[in-house]
């Protein structure tokens, strides 16, 4: 018996983004956002902004 496996888009996306991540969020289930996630999520967003303010 075989059984096709489909893989979400976003999940490939949260892969590459963080495999670590990805882990916690789709493994085991285990992600909490705390200030450490929130302070990497807008330093990322600054980074893709195009602003370049040191």
């Amino acid at each position: 018996m075989s059984e096709d496996v489909t893989i979400n888009i976003r999940d490939i996306q949260h892969y590459m983004y963080c495999p670590r991540r990805f882990a916690l969020l789709e493994v085991n289930d285990d992600w909490a956002e705390n200030a450490f996630v929130v302070k990497a999520n807008l330093l990322h967003e600054n980074v893709h902004s195009g602003e370049r303010n040191f």
